[in-house]
C-alpha cells in the first residue's frame, strides 16, 4: 500500500512540476498580433537610427530556457505588448539555442558575441539601446512570471529614451 501510495504521489508531483510551463506554440496562436523581428543586429541599427527608435534586444535560448519561455508567452507574445511596443521600437532577438538546428553557425557566433560585448550575464535580458548601442534600460531574469514588472519596464525605458 505505501509503494502505490508514493507512486500515486510522485506521479503528481511530477505532473505539477511539468504543468508550470506554458506551451509557447499555443500562447503564440492566441494572440492575433506579430512583432517583427530584425534578421540581423546591424540592420536593427540602421534601422533604429533612420527611425529614431530605440532597439528592443531580447537576449533568449529558445530551446532550453523555460524563464525565456514564459517571459515570451507572459510579455513577448500578448496583445497588451503589442500595443505598448510595437510601433515604438526596432526588435532583434539574440538567440542563443543549445540546438544547432534553430539558427546558423555564424547568427550563434555574433549572438555570443555581442551578449560579452553588451555584458549579458545570462537569459532572459532584454536590453534597450539606442542606434549606437548605448543601453537605456536592462532588465534581466523572469522568476515572478509578474508581466507587469516588464511592461512598467519598457513604460520607463521609453519614457528614457
Amino acid at each position: 500500500m505505501k509503494k502505490i501510495f508514493l507512486s500515486l504521489f510522485l506521479f503528481v508531483l511530477t505532473m505539477h512540476a511539468f504543468a508550470q510551463d506554458i506551451d509557447i506554440e499555443n500562447a503564440i496562436t492566441v494572440s492575433n498580433t506579430q512583432i517583427k523581428w530584425e534578421e540581423s543586429f546591424e540592420k536593427a541599427k540602421k534601422l533604429a537610427l533612420k527611425k529614431n527608435k530605440p532597439i528592443f534586444v531580447f537576449f533568449t535560448g529558445s530551446d532550453w530556457c523555460s524563464p525565456c519561455r514564459n517571459l515570451n508567452a507572459d510579455v513577448l507574445h500578448t496583445e497588451a505588448f503589442y500595443k505598448l511596443a510595437a510601433s515604438k521600437f526596432v526588435f532583434y532577438e539574440a538567440d542563443i539555442p543549445r540546438r544547432t538546428d534553430i539558427i546558423s553557425p555564424e547568427k550563434r557566433t555574433f549572438n555570443k558575441e555581442l551578449k560579452q560585448r553588451l555584458g549579458v550575464k545570462g537569459t532572459p535580458t532584454i536590453l534597450i539601446l539606442n542606434a549606437n548601442e548605448v543601453e537605456v534600460a536592462r532588465r534581466s531574469g523572469y522568476a515572478m512570471r509578474d508581466p507587469e514588472l516588464y511592461f512598467d519596464f519598457i513604460q520607463n525605458a521609453l519614457n528614457q529614451f
